[in-house]
């Protein structure tokens, strides 16, 4: 049976060839046409490589948590992703149906047509014979004919089951520090990067901003009628997610609405602050494929990006020269490097919008 690599190893990959796919995607995206076939044709290599990588992902997360027993030993060379996830410790199997339904319900974008739990998903694209027949459905009409119905959502929902198998085989392999976070989360992650920008130059264009005290509101609400908002009292700063009402009257400050002002500070390019409700748009007509158009990235993103990518570098330089010239030692010690890597990044990122937040008498 061939061996598997180091789940390291497979992290790595997953996530450089899934941000490939994200980014050819936003250069080069699908667009709508009223003959259904030339809309499966542009989407036919995304969504081929999809499969692979949800399927490679699966297989390692299998293989380095519960193994490829007896019970299992047939799984190793199946296509079937449900099977897959059916054999999955109970844990892992239950917060990736979370995380799902977190996806949907942060996009707003469940409906007719649309799976509401990641084993029926999964379901729906092993359809005929899965990835099999999305591969050999340009020259064979038997293939053509079974292909699983997909519209621009289910190509989003397997690019995210992929990032939560990728992020939950790091945490259950390589570092229980790096507890995997849903969709919901690492949105307002992103958000809250803005919103700290964005009051960082309020404060340094206006002496008085943060002397009055008040709440401002800064997005939402999400679909569980949740809001981002800021809470200004005695020169002190603090962002808030929940019922801003309800911090209203027990604090007894006035609300204002910034959020016009927050996006027109994003530019709107930020897929965090948009509702899912556009973006995610499904037309009536039935069609193999529906993809819309994709939004850009904030220039903190692109930084984030960077910080990752170079603590990855980093790695893979370390891991090919222990590789060649020395021992599982060194190798670990490459291995473990990595993962402080990537965190010393985020410690000293936040440390950084922490330093230019703090005003000349040090407090926040």
């Amino acid at each position: 049976m061939p061996s598997f690599r180091p789940p390291i190893e497979v992290h790595m990959w997953l996530d450089f060839a899934l941000d490939m796919e994200r980014k050819k995607h936003a250069a080069v995206p699908i667009r709508s046409s009223p003959i259904g076939d030339w809309e499966a044709i542009q989407a036919w290599g995304y969504i081929t490589t999809a499969y692979v990588l949800a399927e490679q992902g699966l297989k390692a997360l299998l293989h380095h948590t519960v193994s490829f027993d007896e019970a299992r030993r047939g799984l190793r060379e199946t296509h079937r992703l449900r099977c897959l996830f059916d054999a999955l410790d109970r844990k892992d199997r239950a917060t990736l149906n979370d995380f799902y339904e977190d996806y949907l319900r942060a996009q707003r974008a469940g409906g007719p047509g649309i799976q509401e739990n990641v084993a029926s998903f999964l379901d729906h694209l092993d359809t005929g014979r899965g990835s099999v027949t999305w591969r050999y459905s340009i020259q064979e009409s038997a293939e053509a004919d079974a292909v699983p119905h997909f519209r621009h959502l289910h190509l989003r929902l397997l690019w995210e089951c992929i990032r939560c198998v990728k992020d939950l085989l790091y945490y259950r392999t390589i570092d229980e520090q790096c507890v995997p976070q849903p969709h919901s989360e690492i949105q307002r992650g992103r958000r809250r990067q803005v919103y700290e920008e964005w009051c960082f130059r309020k404060r340094h264009s206006d002496g008085d901003w943060h002397a009055q005290d008040r709440i401002e509101l800064l997005w939402g609400p999400d679909a569980g009628e949740h809001v981002d908002f800021l809470v200004i009292q005695d020169g002190l700063v603090a962002f808030w997610f929940g019922d801003p009402e309800k911090v209203r009257s027990q604090l007894e400050l006035r609300i204002i609405d910034s959020r016009a002002d927050i996006r027109e500070f994003s530019a709107t390019s930020d897929a965090a602050f948009g509702d899912g409700a556009n973006e995610m748009s499904l037309t009536s007509r039935e069609s193999t494929v529906d993809f819309g158009g994709v939004g850009g990235t904030s220039v903190i993103q692109a930084k984030f990006d960077q910080e990752n990518q170079l603590a990855l570098v980093r790695y893979r330089n370390q891991l090919l020269a222990n590789r060649d010239s020395r021992g599982e030692a060194e190798l670990q010690a490459a291995t473990d490097e990595y993962g402080r890597s990537v965190r010393r990044a985020r410690k000293d990122r936040i440390k950084a919008v922490v330093e230019l937040l703090m005003d000349d008498s040090g407090r926040d």
